[in-house]
């Protein structure tokens, strides 16, 4: 156990490098380092069962991980890393992890977990877009020349080997049409049962007396199993699994036998310690039952934590993300800016838990418009007097019973539609150009994706209703202002503004609307009283408008909207507020609404 949590590792100046089609990519790593430490940080050998410490601690620093593309400059000369166009600029990260050995951890969770990554910074330019798409283009596995069940096909030349090519072909064959032949599983389990025993009578013949060792041709026919290609790892290794438990459940039974031989019949007839003797016993195998306990064999009673523990407390922070688009070295586009970013989860034992994801803020420029009214085409309008509000947070919670709640803010974010930054981007990303075309990696059904939706979504209503769970959803969310201008330059040029309003959501979070219960009510059944509970859904929506006005005037009262001439409103500023019952009663079998 020492070894194992004070192994180390250590990875320094790591650079992998693809070439080829005048292109040049490749991956950099200036180190890594995963190593035990103390209480205090400190990188250093720890043995707990000296100092009887109840905590593992153990550290990860990435330094200067980073990805470059760029065209291949072989034929100029060395080139050096620093001179490099990185796609992904190199970042650092760090990570600590602290795991606790007690089984009831009450003021504290069993695995605690801080990372951090500074910063994370992607700059592409549209040669480098180019680039990566000729690059993928070529890399790009076909499906056409991919071998059916590699596991089955020979390492033989066809024009030799024929028969082996036919056997090859006959059980691809029967795996396609699910018609596999008794023999081939009959020839499997023959080959599960006397790897087993070999197994274990070549790993543990030096530790007990009752089972011998293996001879040549033996160590050769387990070899010969293990080097089958037929087998894979994950076989090989549940087999393995299966001889340990059965030699350990053997190996417990001969002990509580020879106990009761002592104390009854030793004493009579004597006993016997022969070797021969034991070895011509009958082997004993796992039972059904005792093959469906391997699935825990891992996981002692001991290390079992207690209802009322604390089970993880897991924390990332992204200090800052950028992207950065460019059409050539010297000519930005649009620049994406976000602040801090935080998130966490912690659970418990008993299955709660809480997740908490934040985003402090979010920028986004234009690069393309000259002298622009607007060269922040995304802002967060946040509150002068509180800058550290955090831009979106969401938050949701679990306890142990099931009852589920959910939180979700937002702050206004304005967002302008420049004509000239929305052509340069759709210039950016066009491809109609370039001849190489991608295959399609990932095909997703949006039929299928619908239904799967829908699914889970009636799955989990009619699991809530089932066992009388209570969900609650607060939601907060100041709608983005939406500004379209003529143009970005002009002063008198018309200005659409979409102002989106302040958007609520409450379930299950307020007393029911009277009306909606006068609802239910009236319509309830005279004749038989059936006991019904209500769920409550309340959304309202305010300020909604849409202005017209010239780009001059947006901008300069653009931090006091409201000071705008709203004579030429399309929408004067509207409210409005819908309130939604969701009955349950106890007579519906099925426990739908």
């Amino acid at each position: 156990r020492r070894i194992i949590e004070n192994l180390q590792l250590e990875i320094e100046d790591v650079h992998l490098a693809v070439k080829g089609c005048d292109i040049a990519a490749g991956v950099v790593l200036k180190s890594l380092r995963l190593s035990t430490t103390d209480n205090d940080g400190n990188v250093k050998f720890v043995d707990r069962q000296a100092t009887h410490d109840a905590f593992l601690h153990k550290e990860l620093l990435i330094s200067g991980f980073g990805i470059y593309l760029q065209e291949d400059m072989t034929s100029e000369g060395t080139t050096n890393l620093e001179d490099n166009q990185y796609v992904l600029s190199p970042l650092s990260f760090e990570a600590k992890f602290r795991e606790s050995d007690v089984a009831k951890c009450i003021e504290y969770p069993k695995y605690l977990i801080h990372s951090k990554l500074q910063s994370l910074s992607i700059k592409l330019s549209r040669t480098q877009l180019e680039l990566s798409h000729r690059l993928a283009s070529v890399v790009t596995p076909s499906t056409k020349i991919r071998p059916l069940f590699p596991e089955y096909r020979p390492l033989v030349p066809v024009s030799e080997n024929a028969q082996e090519w036919w056997n090859y072909a006959f059980r691809c064959v029967g795996r396609l049409n699910r018609r596999r032949s008794w023999m081939e599983f009959y020839l499997a389990f023959q080959k599960r049962k006397k790897y087993l025993q070999l197994y274990k009578r070549h790993a543990y013949s030096e530790e007990t007396s009752w089972l011998n060792g293996l001879n040549e041709f033996e160590l050769s026919d387990l070899r010969r199993i293990e080097g089958d290609r037929s087998v894979g790892i994950s076989g090989l290794m549940l087999w393995r699994s299966i001889a340990d438990s059965e030699y350990e459940k053997e190996k417990q039974r001969r002990e509580e036998s020879s106990i009761v031989k002592r104390s009854i019949l030793s004493n009579i007839f004597g006993s016997s310690t022969s070797k021969e003797k034991e070895c011509d016993d009958i082997p004993i195998t796992l039972s059904a039952d005792e093959l469906s306990e391997l699935e825990g064999f891992t996981l002692d009673a001991d290390q079992r934590l207690t209802e009322d523990s604390k089970y993880c407390d897991i924390t990332f922070v992204l200090g800052s993300f950028q992207v950065h688009l460019l059409k050539s070295e010297h000519e930005p586009i649009s620049s994406l800016d976000m602040g801090m970013v935080s998130t966490s989860f912690k659970a418990n034992a008993d299955g709660s838990y809480n997740f908490a994801l934040s985003m402090l803020s979010l920028e986004a420029s234009d690069r393309v418009t000259k002298n622009s009214f607007y060269p922040m085409v995304c802002r967060g309008l946040q509150d002068v007097n509180n800058t550290k509000k955090h831009a979106v947070h969401f938050e949701t919670n679990k306890s142990s019973k099931g009852d589920q709640e959910v939180k979700f803010t937002m702050i206004a974010f304005e967002t302008v539609a420049s004509p000239l930054l929305i052509q340069a981007v759709k210039n950016f990303f066009d491809f109609s150009s370039l001849t190489a075309t991608i295959p399609p990696i990932l095909e997703v059904n949006a039929d299928d994706l619908s239904d799967t939706l829908t699914d889970a979504i009636m799955d989990a209503w009619n699991g809530k209703n089932k066992q009388k769970q209570k969900w609650t959803l607060d939601m907060d969310v100041k709608a983005p202002i939406l500004i379209v201008p003529e143009n970005c330059t002009k002063s008198d040029a018309l200005t659409l503004i979409c102002n989106f309003g302040r958007f609520k959501v409450a379930y299950g979070t307020a007393l029911p609307s009277p009306m909606v219960l006068d609802w239910f009510k009236s319509r309830q059944s005279s004749e038989k009283a059936i006991k019904f509970d209500v769920d409550h859904l309340k959304m309202e929506m305010n300020d909604l408008s849409l202005i017209i006005s010239s780009i001059g005037e947006v901008a300069e009262n653009r931090h006091y909207l409201s000071k705008i001439d709203v004579s030429k409103s399309v929408i004067r500023p509207l409210s409005f507020t819908v309130n939604i019952g969701i009955e349950q009663t106890e007579a519906t079998p099925d426990d739908t609404p």
